[in-house]
C-alpha cells in the first residue's frame, strides 16, 4: 500500500477476485437481496403457517373439548333438573306420608284409649257377671231349699187335710191339688192316707 504525492489522494490495493465480487454484487445485489428476502419470507411464512396450522388444530381440539364439556354440562343440568323434580316429589310424598303417619298415630292413640275403655268396661261387666253368677247360685240353692221345704210341708199337710181316720185305717187314696196357694182335696195329685206318700 502506498501514497502518490503527484495526485494528492489515497490509494489502496484491492485483489482482482475481490473486485469481481464487488462487481457481481453491484450488478446482482438487488436480485440477491430479493432472493434473500424471499427465502426469509418463505421460511417465516412456513414457520407461521406451521404454527397457525398447529394453533388451528389446537383451537379445533379446544373447541371440540368445549363442545363436549358443554354437552356434558347440558346433560348434567337436565339430570339436575330431573333430580330436583324427583326430590321435590319425594319431599311432597314425604309430607303426605308424615301427615298420614300423624293421622295414623292420632287414630292409634284414640283406638288404644277406646280399647282401654272397653277393657275397663269389660272388666266391670265380668266382675258384675261373676257377682251375679255367685248370687244366682246362692239364689238357686235357696230356691231349691225353699222348694224342698215347701214340698215337704205340703206332703206332711195333705194327709191331715184330705184323709179321714177311716181312710188312714183302710189305706185309701185321695186326690188333691194346690189352688190359690191352698190345698184342696180334689185334683190330679194323690195321697196314700195310711203312709202319707204322695206323687207331688
Amino acid at each position: 500500500m502506498g501514497y502518490s504525492s503527484a495526485k494528492g489522494y489515497k490509494y489502496s490495493y484491492r485483489p482482482p477476485f475481490r473486485n469481481k465480487q464487488l462487481k457481481f454484487l453491484k450488478a446482482n445485489g438487488r436480485h440477491m437481496l430479493i432472493i434473500v428476502i424471499s427465502i426469509t419470507l418463505i421460511f417465516t411464512f412456513s414457520t407461521i403457517a406451521n404454527r397457525i396450522t398447529g394453533f388451528v388444530l389446537y383451537a379445533n381440539d379446544i373447541e371440540a373439548r368445549l363442545n363436549e364439556t358443554l354437552k356434558n354440562v347440558n346433560m348434567l343440568s337436565r339430570e339436575k333438573a330431573e333430580c330436583s323434580a324427583m326430590l321435590a316429589d319425594t319431599g311432597q310424598n314425604m309430607d303426605i306420608c308424615n301427615n298420614k303417619l300423624t293421622s295414623s298415630q292420632s287414630f292409634l292413640v284414640a283406638c288404644e284409649k277406646e280399647r282401654d275403655d272397653l277393657k275397663s268396661y269389660s272388666d266391670r261387666i265380668n266382675s258384675l257377671f261373676r257377682a251375679c253368677d255367685v248370687e244366682r247360685k246362692d239364689l238357686s240353692e235357696k230356691l231349691a231349699n225353699e222348694t224342698s221345704n215347701y214340698k215337704e210341708v205340703v206332703r206332711s199337710s195333705v194327709k191331715a187335710i184330705c184323709c179321714s181316720f177311716g181312710d188312714s185305717v183302710s189305706g185309701a187314696l185321695r186326690n188333691w191339688a194346690i189352688l190359690n196357694s191352698q190345698i184342696v182335696c180334689s185334683g190330679n195329685f194323690t195321697v196314700n192316707c195310711t203312709s202319707g206318700k204322695t206323687d207331688f
